[in-house]
């Protein structure tokens, strides 16, 4: 049987988020919301929103008034071109923290997403 390069690529991204996900719901039992915070950071950097989502998800989940981890989750998610959800993360961000430095990012960072979405 040959296999094209389309279904060996296909292949390696079903076997990469099923790693994610393993790997996540092993890590999830150990780790803080400072670690997955840490971790979506990384993610983030290198272009890999989707996964750094999941990560902030996790952190969130640990302590759901992590500001700084709804300001990134909005960044990832605006980056993904996911323009109503980021703005509801930075909402959650001005919410758990008004007056934080992490809120007025987000408050700067919604009004620039509402244009796009405009």
């Amino acid at each position: 049987m040959l296999v094209n390069t389309e279904t060996r690529h296909c292949f390696h991204k079903v076997a990469e988020i099923i790693f994610y996900n393993a790997l996540y719901s092993i890590a999830q039992c150990q780790q803080t919301a400072e670690n997955w915070f840490d971790k979506g950071t990384a993610l983030s950097n290198q272009g890999k929103y989707d996964e750094a989502i999941k990560a902030y998800d996790a952190a969130i989940k640990l302590d759901p008034n992590y500001a700084a981890a709804w300001n990134d989750r909005g960044i990832a998610l605006d980056e993904s071109g996911k323009y109503e959800e980021a703005i509801q993360a930075y909402n959650q961000t001005t919410s758990a923290h008004p007056r934080s430095r992490a809120a007025g990012y987000a408050r700067r960072r919604r009004i620039k997403t509402r244009q796009q979405v405009s």
